[in-house]
């Protein structure tokens, strides 16, 4: 019977630790793993590749395993002829073999080396993990694609309305939808839509869109809205000297449409209005944030002397009231 090298099989030195084999299987049974190598030969190599594994895997086999090289090894170095070796001391007892046979391990029709049955018995080990290469084996599961990591920038509008945007990833195009309400540093992943995997049955990874929100906008007409608390909208609207005193209204127009506030009268300078309910929607949920809007009232310029001689007067009256 011809001796086996199952450090040999997986090219690891007799130190080898665990992780070392694991490792070293992994690799080999991706190589020549029947449904992707098609080369002849590979099948065979892959059985060996998962014998020696089943073996050095396994504590209690390694270490019978172990001591059976050392001895034929022993018995070599004297110049003996191999097959002059007391295989008998060293076969497996029929009672301390498994429960599964030879040709279960290998698919039907197959078969594992004579050797190896002779020495283990049956393909399944004592702790009655699987064959590494049986139809019913228990390989490595394949490691998962890497993820497509991006940002996207959208505006503060978009952020409010929710918007859908196009990315293209490995030549397709992806359609990735915000909802309202996203807030900055918000991390979307897309599974499934990442790189492919470079193992045999392994999974896509995932693609991961990092959001950046533009938290301020100008309007048109020069208003300037802010994101703070990431419900809340902030503005700041002018309003002239006489509507602040006398009291009146003013719109305050944003891309989700036109408020009326209504000032009272001797309304001061940087009086901010809570309009609840109406700021940015929270993500996710039918509620809003709120509506914060600043009052600038803005001193009349380039007076006539009609009218500063009108402020006069109402300056004067204010002193001889007070």
């Amino acid at each position: 019977m011809e001796y086996k090298d199952y450090y040999k099989t997986l090219g690891v030195e007799k130190t080898a630790t665990a992780d070392d084999i694991k490792k070293a299987y992994r690799k080999l049974a991706r190589k020549y793993h029947p449904d992707t190598n098609k080369e002849s030969g590979a099948e065979n190599k892959f059985k060996d590749i998962g014998e020696a594994y089943e073996v050095l895997s396994d504590t209690q086999k390694r270490a019978k395993y172990d001591n059976l090289g050392s001895s034929y090894h022993n018995f070599r170095s004297t110049g003996a002829n191999p097959n002059e070796f007391k295989w008998n001391d060293w076969f497996a007892n029929q009672g301390n073999r498994g429960s599964g046979s030879v040709s279960d391990m290998f698919g039907q029709g197959g078969s594992g080396s004579e050797f190896f049955s002779q020495i283990f018995g049956n393909f399944t080990s004592n702790s009655g993990k699987k064959s590494p290469f049986s139809k019913t084996k228990s390989t490595p599961k394949p490691i998962k694609g890497r993820n497509f990591e991006t940002d996207v920038t959208i505006s503060l509008e978009d952020a409010y309305k929710g918007v859908v945007r196009i990315l293209t990833l490995n030549r397709n195009r992806i359609e990735v939808k915000f909802k309202p309400g996203i807030v900055n540093g918000y991390v979307q992943k897309i599974s499934g839509k990442g790189y492919p995997s470079t193992e045999v049955g392994g999974k896509y990874g995932d693609l991961v869109v990092t959001v950046n929100v533009e938290d301020t906008m100008t309007m048109k007409d020069g208003t300037l809205l802010e994101r703070k608390n990431n419900n809340d909208i902030y503005v700041t609207m002018g309003c002239d000297l006489y509507t602040a005193i006398l009291g009146g209204s003013i719109i305050v127009a944003t891309f989700f449409g036109n408020f009326n506030i209504k000032i009272p009268q001797g309304t001061p300078n940087s009086k901010v209005f809570k309009l609840s309910g109406q700021g940015m929607p929270v993500y996710g949920s039918d509620n809003k944030g709120d509506l914060y809007v600043k009052l600038n009232v803005a001193l009349p310029t380039n007076l006539t002397d009609n009218e500063i001689e009108v402020f006069k007067q109402l300056q004067s009256m204010r002193v001889n009231s007070q």
